[in-house]
């Protein structure tokens, strides 16, 4: 197949960076909207939505960031055919997708400033993530696909 030849870390990077690229926009609008009816209403009301929204985002950040902080030695161990900074990468973007997940729960259930926000940032991202996983999934060396 035409994806056979991909490595798995891929998509994992898709992920990441557009998460990134959405999710903290996304964080930064929900607390300026936050601080700004803290002014105006004299109201201290943060959604719990954001902080695990908030909690994805940087999860997303430090799955980006784990390729660098991996020691050189590590950087070229792989099992099952997968290096092991796609395993770690991985372990964060599924820490990220739970706390997305539960900031969709969140939020369903909050209401006041933030949260209409929250509630389109954390659709796209789950949009971004299960786009990543199916790529993820079609570019595994075991997929049956990629045998030769």
């Amino acid at each position: 197949m035409w994806f056979a030849g991909l490595a798995v870390g891929l998509p994992e990077l898709f992920i990441a960076v557009v998460s990134i690229f959405v999710g903290v926009p996304t964080v930064l609008i929900a607390w300026v909207d936050i601080i700004n009816e803290r002014v105006t209403a004299n109201n201290w009301r943060i959604p719990t939505a954001l902080h695990a929204f908030t909690a994805s985002v940087l999860m997303y950040l430090a799955s980006l960031f784990s390729s660098r902080i991996i020691p050189s030695e590590l950087l070229h161990d792989s099992t099952a055919g997968v290096r092991s900074v796609q395993y770690v990468m991985a372990c964060f973007i599924i820490c990220g997708f739970i706390f997305l997940i539960i900031s969709m729960v969140l939020v369903r259930r909050n209401s006041g400033p933030g949260t209409r926000v929250l509630k389109i940032g954390s659709k796209v991202l789950v949009v971004i993530a299960l786009l990543g996983f199916i790529g993820i999934i079609g570019c595994l060396p075991q997929a049956p696909w990629n045998q030769n």
